[in-house]
């Protein structure tokens, strides 16, 4: 898998993509999402999102995504809406 940034261009095998989903469903127990549970997710597109979706797919949880564009009124409300048990996003987006 080859993740094309705006500054750099980082490649993952398939196995490295493995171990780096399993860290984060991993993660994601410990944080105690659980299956059926929501995971917001505000992320550009990048390899973060993809392992962020097999994550999710691997331990049952509802992958919620937001589009990065939104404003922060409209990422506040689909949150309020959602009702996820975690926030997965970029530090470029904590303003929103």
């Amino acid at each position: 898998m080859i993740d094309v940034g705006e500054t750099e261009t980082r490649q993952f095998s398939y196995l490295e993509l493995e171990k780096r989903v399993n860290r984060l469903a991993h993660a994601l127990l410990k944080f105690g999402v659980k299956k059926g549970d929501r995971v917001f997710v505000l992320l550009p597109n990048r390899v973060e999102t993809i392992e962020t979706i097999l994550a999710c797919y691997k331990i049952g949880a509802v992958y919620t995504p937001a589009n990065f564009r939104l404003s922060g009124e409209e990422v506040a409300f689909l949150v309020g809406d959602t009702d996820p048990t975690i926030l997965i996003y970029d530090t470029t987006f904590s303003e929103k």
